[in-house]
């Protein structure tokens, strides 16, 4: 398997709703003005670090060519989002906790022969 790890102290997520499930700060992007990314940002910051994501929202928005079809199909011109990328995005926006958003995160990309790692803690913003 190969790994990938998601830095917890950089990582936004939780969209716009229950306080208690949002970690970073700034909008939830691939990577924000204040350098929180979400899931998605922090894999493709690994799997393909020559590619500016900063204020992407999805990897599709980005110059990505996926080879091996994780997480951007192309399509002529046209890029689209696989599956797994609509679940991880779904995941990292949602609204369970952070515990089962790293469970769900890891299982999906073991299944797709990725070891996800998480390390660090969460950044909550203060109010």
């Amino acid at each position: 398997m190969k790994d990938l790890t998601i830095d917890r102290s950089k990582w936004r997520t939780g969209g716009c709703g229950d306080p208690r499930v949002k970690t970073g700060v700034g909008v939830t992007s691939l990577k924000n003005e204040e350098g929180f990314m979400c899931c998605l940002g922090q894999i493709c910051s690994q799997l393909y670090p020559e590619i500016e994501i900063e204020g992407s929202l999805l990897p599709s928005d980005t110059n990505i060519v996926d080879e091996e079809q994780l997480l951007v199909k192309n399509i002529g011109r046209r890029r689209i989002d696989t599956p797994l990328t609509e679940a991880a995005a779904e995941i990292n926006d949602g609204s369970d906790s952070i515990e089962r958003k790293e469970e769900a995160l890891y299982a999906m990309f073991a299944n797709k022969g990725y070891n996800l790692k998480f390390k660090g803690e969460h950044y909550y913003e203060r109010s």
